[in-house]
């Protein structure tokens, strides 16, 4: 049997795979044995970028290089398999891809199940250094498809004093208040119903509601219990029954303080699993409100015992985008800092005195043209429109790359595409340098600051393809760079009890784009920045200062990752931990 793996080099030869021995043809016409090759053929250009001027290499020299390198493409074929199976947990569970417009701002949307979409924000941001507006990567969310109603609809029955305010921005245009302990507000679904919640406000003196879903008060498993907010020292275990308080220790619970600022408009889930009918979902006044800060959230204390209602949420699998009375709902934040799923780049072009990370959030990026495409046609988005995709929805951004030091000059041409399709969003970057300059860091990246959880830590554990470690808490870590490794994928998620989300990277053509892992000083890996946020940031590197990359105006990089976000109503943590 003979299998071919193409080494691209200035002569194009080509290795072959002749009865498990990997043969090559030297331009002299030697043939160079160079052994029994372990497992399936590879093909991998990232070969070839390690051997430094292989036409003046000796048979002896070569065979060294090629079978070092081959050994380690081998052992990428395992990786990847490990990445397919991850990929596997990412795969779609549901049916929706689209983009939608609202005034600049353009999204990518895939559904991932359970009614829940995947959404990418590309607003047009003129604050990076520099000056320039660009679209870019910014936001990310989850949104769930459901139905609302105002708190003063018929299927809503009340009981205690309630205070009605008007607030335009809150959902129906007004809120409704109460303080007093044993007030609530009681919302009858819909048959068929699988998914409630409600609409609230997040404001300084708001407290701690108990909820209740068909008299069951441990039903809502999407919230933390009452034990859970003691442990964590957000309350004192007085609020239990046996310390002289009114809630038992599985008692469900949701914190209408959960933030250092005023959110007019929230949505909060409370389960999303229940058997399809009519449920009555009631949300009851505890009294309690808690004196310190929410954990991470510096400012975040509560002055007062309110529960505010704007409304309650409920839906069923079968709702969709589009569907009549339907809408999305933002249910968990992802992203939402000043970071980007994007790449970055920092160099310094010949003659200038120092280097600077340039393009996308770091600034000095320039924006030509955007082009819009559904299926591989060519649309122009209406505002306040969402355009429906069978296969892809995708956002072409053409642009150019200044240096501080350069003035005007033009650095580089980039066009960048964001692909959103069954398999996730592939972002893709083509970059034609039209200078000499060192670069000293290049990366793609994943940054997630998305509250997830009740603690306000966005993701708690991480892995990675070629890490050997396991899982890796990060809560439990002080701010560095954890799992480095020679990684394609990374993959992090919420492990906690009721953490239902994931996000993975995967860069397809690893080997090339780390030029076989030249930054070995500074590997893929997961940053836990605990102090800050907190965060959770991906990075899988091409260089680094100590193995820069040097580029001249005949370099074109051609650079691509993918990025996937799944629901895991089985379990995160159960899902993701075993890879």
């Amino acid at each position: 049997m003979t299998r071919e793996m193409l080494i691209t080099d200035s002569t194009m030869r080509t290795a072959r795979v002749e009865d498990g021995h990997l043969k090559l043809t030297l331009p002299n016409g030697e043939v160079v044995d160079f052994g029994v090759v372990v497992g399936e053929t590879v093909t991998d250009a990232g070969i070839a970028a390690q051997i430094a001027n292989p036409a003046s290499q000796t048979a002896t020299q070569l065979s060294a290089t090629i079978a070092a390198q081959t050994e380690r493409s081998t052992a990428q074929l395992d990786i990847d398999a490990d990445v397919a199976r991850v990929a596997a947990k990412f795969a779609p569970r549901g049916a929706g891809i689209s983009l939608r417009r609202v005034g600049t701002t353009y999204s990518l949307r895939r559904a991932i199940g359970g009614g829940r979409y995947w959404r990418c924000d590309l607003p047009l941001i003129s604050s990076a250094p520099g000056g320039f507006a660009l679209h870019q990567i910014r936001d990310q969310m989850v949104e769930l498809a459901a139905e609302s109603v105002v708190f003063g609809d018929g299927s809503v029955a009340s009981s205690g004093t309630w205070v009605t305010t008007t607030q335009a921005a809150a959902y129906g245009g007004q809120y409704t208040q109460a303080s007093a302990a044993g007030a609530y507000k009681e919302h009858a679904t819909p048959a068929g119903t699988t998914v409630v919640g409600m609409r609230t406000c997040d404001l300084s003196n708001a407290g701690l509601a108990v909820v209740t879903i068909d008299g069951d008060k441990t039903a809502a498993t999407l919230l933390p219990t009452a034990q859970e907010l003691v442990d964590m020292g957000l309350y004192p275990n007085t609020i239990l029954v046996a310390n002289g308080g009114t809630l038992e220790p599985t008692d469900r619970v949701y914190e209408g303080r959960q933030s250092n600022a005023t959110v007019w408009d929230k949505v909060a889930l409370f389960a999303s699993d229940l058997t399809p009918g009519v449920h009555q979902v009631r949300v009851a006044v505890t009294g309690y409100f808690h004196t310190g800060d929410y954990p991470g959230l510096t400012g975040s204390t509560s002055s007062g015992a309110r529960v505010y209602i704007t409304g309650f949420v409920h839906g069923d699998d079968t709702m969709r985008e589009g569907d009549a009375g339907v809408s999305l709902l933002p249910v968990a934040n992802l992203m939402d800092t000043g970071s980007a799923w994007e790449y970055a780049t920092n160099l310094k072009p010949e003659g200038a005195a120092s280097s600077q990370f340039v393009g996308n959030i770091h600034g000095y990026e320039i924006e030509d043209s955007l082009a819009f495409f559904i299926d591989g046609a060519p649309v122009t988005p209406a505002d306040a429109t969402s355009t429906p995709a069978d296969r892809e929805a995708k956002i072409v951004r053409t642009s150019h790359l200044r240096h501080p030091e350069t003035g005007s000059a033009v650095i580089a041409d980039v066009v960048t595409t964001y692909t959103m399709d069954r398999r996730g969003l592939l972002v893709e970057a083509a970059t034609s340098w039209r200078v000499n300059a060192s670069v000293i860091a290049a990366y793609v990246m994943m940054p997630l600051n998305g509250a997830t959880k009740v603690t306000g830590v966005p993701f708690t554990h991480g892995s990675l393809s070629g890490w050997a470690g396991g899982p890796i808490d990060l809560t439990a870590l002080p701010d560095g760079y954890y799992g480095q490794s020679e990684s394609s994928c990374a993959w992090v998620w919420d492990g906690t009890a009721r953490g239902v989300y994931g996000a993975a990277i995967w860069v397809p053509d690893a080997l090339r784009y780390t030029r076989g892992y030249a930054t070995q000083e500074f590997l893929p890996n997961i940053q836990a920045r605990p102090s800050s946020g907190p965060m959770t940031k991906v990075y899988i590197p091409r260089a680094y200062t100590t193995a820069p990359e040097n580029v001249t105006p005949e370099t074109v990089w051609e650079q691509a990752a993918r990025y996937a976000v799944a629901y895991l109503p089985e379990g995160a943590h159960n899902s993701l931990s075993a890879f």
